[in-house]
């Protein structure tokens, strides 16, 4: 039997073959999910632009890992169409 691939090394599969120094737009970036993303992202060496809705609580896993500071961070809805554009547009 095989030895199963923790989450980092199946994102680094996923990542890697792109350019360890990709630029990648996750979207929700100040939730939990998201700010686990972007953390492993940046890990990576990815140039992350995130769009997302301000954080929803105090103490938030976004704030604590100081993203804000570390990434392009962009506040807006996906729902904006217009907004969406012009960020992937404003993206290299």
């Amino acid at each position: 039997m095989g030895k199963r691939q923790g989450p980092l090394k199946t994102l680094e599969t996923l990542i890697l073959p792109c350019g360890a120094a990709g630029r990648v737009l996750p979207t929700g970036h100040t939730g939990f999910k998201g700010s686990w993303l972007a953390l492993w992202l940046l890990e990576l060496w990815a140039e992350v632009t995130g769009l997302a809705l301000a954080p929803d609580t105090d103490l938030s896993l976004f704030d604590q890992l100081e993203l804000e500071r570390r990434l392009e961070h962009r506040l807006g809805d996906i729902r904006d169409a217009a907004l969406l554009s012009e960020l992937v547009a404003d993206t290299p």
